[in-house]
């Protein structure tokens, strides 16, 4: 193109990042990313304008929020034109952030790519699939045994989804924090170990372990000991409470009571011959 003609219309001219980036600071990689979704380089600035200069800034942030953001920079007194591609693609950077916060893991934008929106636009509209969910436990009461009820429980929160597309069984680990350095063989391996268990989505996420325990072990002999965190919800220390019990260094002691006492009488009644 000859030097001082115009570009074409619809086209970012390669400069306009940095002429972007003079008038308010934007991360250099938020903006590329932003003029690879085909927002215009005044439409980038009213987004600077708005307070988007980081990726991080997108936390919190919800596809109603962008939407609003978009419509205000649409009917601003120099109206700013904005494509539904853009857009769409600004709403799923925004859901992938915010999931990549929820898991506390580094929100690297240059990590982004085509391959990432396709599969983040899949699961932001799309919810976790019920019918993969296994057959609930029976209730832990009269002959049913604990560890056979325990695996059942495990198999029953892998196989239920929360909202963020985590598995429930998240809440009841056996490790608090991640091994640093850890490999892991699944994705859904990956985000039992690494999802943190704090935060109001943990809060919510216990509290219905909490409630899907209670209603297995209401009717028995284990409520008792998961009732102390009937107030807060906490199924993560309901389900420990119940590992201590029957599982714990009291269990085996009752086991060997209870074996002592069977031989102490036991009867011998000698041999018919």
């Amino acid at each position: 193109m000859a030097q001082g003609a115009a570009a074409p219309e619809g086209l970012i001219q390669p400069q306009a990042p940095q002429q972007v980036q003079d008038q308010i600071m934007i991360d250099q990689d938020l903006l590329n990313s932003l003029s690879s979704f085909q927002f215009s380089q005044v439409a980038i600035q009213a987004l600077a304008t708005h307070g988007l200069t980081l990726v991080e800034q997108l936390v919190g942030l919800t596809p109603k929020d962008v939407e609003n953001i978009m419509t205000i920079i649409r009917k601003s007194i120099l109206p700013i034109m904005v494509n539904y591609l853009s857009q769409k693609k600004l709403t799923i950077m925004t859901y992938w952030a915010n999931r990549f916060h929820r898991l506390g893991e580094e929100i690297d934008v240059t990590q982004f790519t085509p391959e990432i929106i396709e599969k983040y636009g899949s699961m932001m509209n799309s919810e976790p699939h019920k019918d993969m969910v296994i057959k609930e436990p029976p209730e832990f009461k009269g002959s049913v045994k604990w560890k056979p009820w325990k695996e059942g429980v495990i198999s029953y929160v892998n196989s239920v989804l929360t909202i963020d597309f985590i598995p429930l069984s998240y809440v009841i680990r056996e490790q608090e924090e991640p091994a640093e350095g850890q490999e892991y063989e699944s994705d859904h391996q990956r985000l039992v170990a690494i999802a943190p268990l704090r935060g109001n989505e943990f809060k919510h996420d216990n509290g219905v372990v909490f409630d899907f325990l209670k209603t297995c072990t209401i009717n028995g002999l284990a409520y008792p000991w998961m009732k102390q965190y009937s107030a807060t919800r906490n199924g993560r220390a309901s389900l420990l409470v119940l590992l201590a019990y029957y599982e714990g260094t009291a269990a085996c002691d009752r086991v060997k009571e209870a074996a002592y006492a069977a031989i102490a009488n036991a009867k011998y009644h000698g041999a018919f011959f």
